[in-house]
């Protein structure tokens, strides 16, 4: 039996009691559910589409009434779920709603990640997207959700590797919980990183090895602040994790500057372009 597989076990058990006395941490159609918060304007570099083309998600949330538990735990052979490992397409789950946070291209400046050793987090300077009119497109892996009760839960509906949830857009539990209300995967954020295409016609598509320290940002808290310029910047609070890695550029150093760390993830199967599931990084 692998370590993923007795990690699984474990996790299951423990959360057993939890998941039978709230009927289950995921969303419950019979109890209405919280108003989507308010929301500004879209970014003119972002891929808003009309919300009445998304599909509706469920109209109640559970996993906001249990208390959070952040997951630490091994998702997968490779690491845990702030390694940011995806394997294959399937691990990414599509969702569309009206914000999110993308940290694809954060490490060095000008989006630094500055590595917090003592707290165990890189503070990434990331873009923010958020709409009240608009929806936009991204992509949840799934073995890198922090939050444990709503990373059963999607395992639950979609699998440990995503595949029940193919192709269709916020079918996932993780989803429908960051469209309706961010908080649910982490206490006080303001927004959630995940990834997107939405910066691709300006950085490209690429990938490069690496080894050492690096932020996973997939599903990380992030707080929107007002910089000395007085601008709005969105700054995430990524779960550093050491070992073999991808950056999502081509030709870049490793070495993203003095106490900078990438933010990244790691396929098993090497580089491979973002949008196949593959290297590069996950981390929104």
């Amino acid at each position: 039996m692998t370590i993923g597989t007795l990690t699984r076990l474990r996790l299951a058990l423990a959360l057993a009691p939890l998941l039978v006395t709230a009927g289950g941490c995921g969303p419950q159609p019979s109890t209405p559910g919280p108003d989507p918060a308010p929301a500004g304007t879209a970014e003119a570099n972002g891929t808003g589409r009309d919300p009445a083309s998304a599909p509706a998600g469920s109209s109640s949330l559970h996993c906001d009434q249990l208390p959070f538990v952040e997951n630490v735990y091994w998702t997968t052979d490779y690491g845990p779920a702030a390694a940011n490992v995806r394997s294959q397409p399937s691990n990414f789950l599509l969702c569309d709603g009206p914000a999110y946070a993308l940290c694809y291209y954060s490490g060095p400046e000008p989006l630094p990640c500055v590595a917090d050793e003592e707290k165990g987090v890189a503070h990434c300077e990331c873009y923010g997207f958020r709409s009240s009119t608009e929806t936009y497109e991204y992509s949840i892996d799934v073995n890198s959700i922090l939050n444990t009760c709503a990373y059963v839960e999607t395992v639950r509906d979609c699998g440990h590797d995503g595949s029940d949830c193919a192709g269709r857009t916020n079918a996932a539990p993780a989803c429908q919980y960051m469209n309706q209300q961010p908080q649910t995967l982490w206490p006080g954020a303001d927004l959630i990183s995940t990834f997107s295409l939405a910066k691709e016609s300006e950085y490209g598509q690429g990938c490069t090895p690496c080894f050492g320290v690096y932020a996973g940002c997939m599903t990380a808290p992030c707080y929107e602040r007002r910089n000395d310029d007085g601008e709005t910047v969105v700054i995430c609070d990524c779960p550093l994790y050491e070992g073999r890695y991808q950056v999502g550029q081509d030709g870049v150093s490793c070495d993203a500057g003095e106490g900078l760390v990438w933010s990244a993830s790691y396929d098993p199967n090497g580089c491979r372009s973002a949008g196949d599931g593959g290297g590069g990084t996950a981390g929104g």
